[in-house]
């Protein structure tokens, strides 16, 4: 990939334009998908709990009508009149048992369903009770009698219904459908059977339960009578001989309305899936069956289709206004802090009050000002440190004032004066020849602690003949090791000095100054020079770090305790210098905070130290 389709791919920009989109067409199909599914199993869940209560209807009402004829039947297989009649031929017994007949087939629940209902002797005598006018065969008996269903009827402990509907075999034409119902009339002292009850059964009871339910034409209903299948179709039952249950198995994702309810589903010979709702009847081996074809659960989601289009081009105009508003609000702010950052970094610090938003990238913006100001600061606090630090440097130099000719006279004056026998003289020039050596041929800025304190002790002797020996200098030295530490050149001397003009001088008597040397911590030495003269107050304490006004050494014109404090500062940082502790009349004491550090050799030594002693 070249860099510019690199850098293409980089830019904020389109980043969100990308993920804007991507997130958006996501969520929009997601929401599609889920909200299509929900919307189909809705559907589906709606629709087949639909049929199950139609189909509930219709079986209770089939169920309620086959009681009352099951208990007319029952009726006349019990009645002493019917079993009187089915072995007297007595003309009053016939009439009487007619009557009795008929009320009961005026009261019973469904009787006009009841296509007729007849009862037979074995001498060919009959009796029967019809709604209207029908034609009847005269040997009503032997036609019975000569049934191929009448065995397994009248054998039978319940109904038995595996014959079907039928042709009415008392009707010349047999052109009508009827549903038998065949049980035997016995005698009550032998229980030989004496004569039948038929009962024949309108199929318009199951086509009018089936008519009241007003199903999709798309459906497709079944009743089923034991082993026989027969389609409703045109408030009609025809027989069929495609079972409608081929592959079944069972619904999955589906729980029944009814408990008494079930529900599979199959493929069709063409291949086509279907569902099947079944409710079985509570009178005999009838179930009432619906078969649904999966496409009719589908077929009322194409509206629903425009419906997710439209949100999705509802989420793509959605997610172009959002990018469009980012690039309002992020984008061309983000531009905006990365022109100035490219300004701060080619050396421009001014501050841009345009990219201080009151937003979060308005807080970037702010702090980008207060950076660019602070660069700015601490440029000219550097710039003028290492003004003064030259100045103090050049200071210095000013101070060693033909070091080589003081020293060369001195020389000659130490020789005279031990000729003449004048020790004293001769010391107080020693040291200062050694002090002006120093300074004329000391090129280091770092040097030894130990040497440091020779230099001090050649100027305290100077000091000490001066005063007469009113003054003492003490050293105590927690660590032997810590003389080889570096320090400053002529850091002490300027300290000493103001410890014995302005501290011990005053108050007209000896003085003693402690000179210690010890390890605060791992990483830092500390020299604490102490005096006992009159002390000072806080905030003369406080200008004599500032101010060299008031204490300028008279070894070094211009060069005073200040001096040595900003030299260590500029030297190794702002967290060590000069501290200083005092009390009236009673002592000061001026410390001297350094990092603890090594020459090269010496520090060699130091780290090979350990290991000649494991040695």
């Amino acid at each position: 990939m070249s860099k510019r389709r690199y850098a293409y791919y980089r830019t904020l920009k389109r980043r969100i334009l990308f993920i804007t989109l991507t997130v958006s067409l996501f969520m929009g199909l997601l929401i599609g998908c889920v909200s299509c599914y929900l919307y189909y199993n809705y559907q589906k869940q709606t629709l087949l709990s639909n049929i199950e209560i139609f189909l509930k209807y219709a079986a209770d009402t089939i169920d309620r009508e086959l009681s009352g004829l099951f208990t007319l039947v029952n009726w006349c297989q019990s009645s002493q009149a019917v079993a009187n009649y089915a072995v007297s031929s007595d003309p009053s017994v016939t009439f009487s048992t007619h009557d009795l007949l008929n009320e009961q087939y005026l009261i019973t629940s469904g009787n006009e369903y009841i296509r007729r209902i007849i009862i037979t002797r074995k001498d060919g005598g009959f009796i029967q009770v019809v709604p209207e006018p029908i034609a009847t065969q005269p040997n009503v008996t032997q036609i019975i009698s000569t049934l191929p269903y009448l065995s397994s009827a009248i054998n039978s402990l319940d109904f038995d219904f595996s014959m079907g509907l039928v042709a009415d075999p008392l009707d010349g034409s047999l052109r009508f459908k009827m549903l038998p119902v065949l049980r035997p009339v016995y005698d009550l002292y032998t229980s030989e059977v004496t004569g039948y009850i038929l009962m024949e059964i309108d199929p318009a009871l199951f086509t009018d339960a089936l008519a009241s339910v007003h199903l999709d034409s798309a459906l497709s209903c079944y009743f089923n009578v034991e082993s026989k299948n027969y389609l409703y179709h045109d408030e009609s039952l025809s027989e069929t001989f495609r079972y409608p249950l081929n592959n079944q198995g069972s619904m999955e994702g589906y729980v029944p309305y009814y408990e008494d309810s079930h529900i599979y589903s199959g493929i069709s010979d063409d291949g086509v899936r279907y569902c099947h709702v079944i409710r079985t009847l509570s009178s005999g081996n009838f179930r009432l069956t619906c078969r649904v074809p999966f496409s009719l659960f589908v077929e009322n989601l194409q509206p629903f289709f425009w419906i997710i289009l439209l949100v999705l081009m509802l989420v793509l105009i959605f997610a172009f206004c959002m990018f469009f508003y980012l690039h309002r609000v992020v984008t061309k702010p983000v531009n905006q802090l990365k022109q100035q950052i490219i300004r701060i970094s080619g050396g421009d610090f001014s501050k841009n009050p345009s990219i201080e938003w009151r937003t979060e990238l308005g807080d970037i913006g702010r702090g980008i000002n207060e950076m660019s100001e602070n660069i700015v600061q601490l440029l000219e606090k550097r710039v003028a440190a290492e003004k003064e630090k030259q100045e103090y440097e050049y200071r210095l130099l000013q101070s060693q004032i033909n070091p080589h000719f003081l020293y060369n006279t001195l020389n000659s004056i130490k020789w005279m004066a031990t000729i003449q026998n004048a020790p004293g003289i001769a010391q107080m020039t020693t040291s200062l020849s050694r002090l002006l050596k120093s300074i004329a041929k000391g090129t280091q800025v770092s040097i030894p602690v130990r040497t440091e304190f020779s230099l001090l002790d050649d100027y305290f002797t100077i000091q000490k003949y001066r005063y007469g020996g009113a003054i003492t200098l003490d050293y105590q030295i927690d660590d032997e090791s810590l003389l080889d530490c570096q320090i400053l050149r002529f850091t002490l001397q300027p300290i000493a000095e103001n410890a014995i003009f302005h501290g011990i001088e005053p108050t007209g008597a000896a003085g003693v100054i402690q000179v210690r040397l010890y390890a605060p911590s791992a990483n830092q030495i500390q020299i604490d020079i102490t005096d006992n003269g009159v002390g000072m107050a806080e905030d003369t304490i406080q200008h004599l770090l500032e101010d060299d006004e008031k204490n300028k050494s008279s070894f070094f014109r211009d060069f005073g305790i200040s001096s040595v404090h900003k030299r260590i500062q500029y030297e190794f940082g702002p967290e060590y210098g000069l501290s200083i502790q005092s009390k009236l009349d009673v002592f000061t004491t001026v410390s001297v905070h350094l990092p603890k550090l090594f020459s090269p050799s010496e520090a060699k030594a130091q780290t090979s130290e350990p290991s000649d002693k494991q040695q």
